[in-house]
Formats: structure tokens, C-alpha cells, sequence
């Protein structure tokens, strides 16, 4: 497919339409892996709906949750700790 107007986006707008869209696509993933909707159990529309619907209230829940933590930093350390979403989804769960 050819680019109908070539010289509309520059290299650096795209590089920030990718940053913007990252954390989207970080989102779906983490709805879709971490609170098990790669496969859907519901047989009717109605249950895979209140399926999606349940996820996304639990995956809101920890998100809250994990924004909520308090996590030391160490002393001397250059990187940032954070919360690992997976962990608090599971802990969450229980």
C-alpha cells in the first residue's frame, strides 16, 4: 500500500504517535494475559460479555492498588522499583 501523502508525518511525529500508543497497547496486554481474556468461558454472548466486563472491573481494581503502593527506593540505586502488575493481580485475586 503506498503512502498517499509522503511528506505529512515526519519521523519524529511518529516517534511520539508510538509513545502515545504504547501505554494502550501496555494496557490491552495486561487486560488481556494478566486477567485471562486470551480465552473466554462464557458459551453465550451475554456471559462473555459479563466475563469482560468483570475483568475490567478487577484489572481497574489493581491498577488503584498497585498506584496506591508504597515501594521503598533504595539508597544508591539508579533504577526505580515498581510494582509488578501480574504480582498485584494475583494478590488481588486472592
Amino acid at each position: 500500500m503506498l503512502n498517499r501523502f509522503p511528506n505529512t508525518f515526519t519521523l519524529e511525529d511518529i516517534r511520539k504517535l508510538y509513545y502515545l500508543r504504547w501505554g494502550i497497547e501496555s494496557g490491552f496486554r495486561d487486560l488481556k494475559y494478566t486477567m485471562g481474556l486470551v480465552n473466554l468461558h462464557g458459551k453465550s454472548d451475554y456471559f462473555a460479555e459479563q466475563e469482560m466486563y468483570a475483568a475490567m472491573t478487577m484489572f481497574n481494581f489493581t491498577g488503584r492498588i498497585a498506584r496506591e503502593a508504597v515501594i521503598r527506593q533504595p539508597e544508591e540505586g539508579i533504577h526505580a522499583y515498581r510494582v509488578n502488575f501480574k504480582m498485584a493481580a494475583a494478590l488481588c485475586r486472592e
